[in-house]
């Protein structure tokens, strides 16, 4: 009978050791953070992810190509492009630059597949600041730009050696504008 009584002491004894153990396990996932980050490979509406996921969404440092061929790597917060990252359209345009919600928002690089470049500010997902456009034919302009237009001062310098400084109103010249030509004679301009 005392065989009996001890191993029955003994089997309590593991059944509080058991329980007292699974409290432990209890309070240790109630503390655990619910925001559990994963390196993996995902398919998303739009395309196939490969990179840290939290709650399902993108998060961090991420690729992403996308099902009509675009790709971007670069930083994600909750699902969306925010933070560093590069874009690479397939008609061949590539962005390099800040992004904020999910669109291009302050400063970037834009070099498009005809090789015209833009540098400067971006707000909204347009050139929106200060800027500036190189043409693939070796005229540039420098100067304000607004919702992806000239807009404000700028200038602007012609291949030629031509120079065109004054005011932009949606992408035209507008009031008085300053012309250096070639040979380096100012002449002022009047526009309609």
């Amino acid at each position: 009978m005392y065989e009996i009584n001890i191993a029955l002491k003994e089997k309590q004894e593991d059944l509080q050791h058991i329980q007292k153990l699974t409290k432990e396990i209890e309070k240790l996932k109630e503390n655990q953070p619910r925001n559990i980050i994963t390196l993996e490979e995902k398919e998303f509406t739009e395309g196939k992810y490969n990179g840290y996921i939290s709650n399902g969404k993108r998060e961090f440092r991420g690729f992403m190509k996308y099902n009509n061929g675009d790709t971007y790597k670069g930083d994600w917060r909750n699902g969306l492009k925010d933070g560093k990252g590069i874009y690479k359209y397939v008609n061949g345009d590539i962005y390099e630059g800040d992004w904020k919600n999910d669109v291009r928002e302050g400063h970037g690089i834009l070099i498009r597949n005809n090789k015209d470049r833009y540098i400067g500010e971006w707000r909204n997902d347009k050139f929106d600041g200060k800027g500036i456009y190189y043409y693939n034919d070796g005229n540039r302009y420098e100067g304000d730009f607004k919702m992806g237009m000239r807009e404000g001062k700028g200038i602007a310098y012609f291949k030629s050696g031509i120079i065109e400084m004054g005011d932009y109103v949606a992408g035209n010249k507008t009031g008085k504008h300053q012309r250096i030509d070639n040979l380096g004679i100012l002449v002022k301009l009047k526009n309609k």
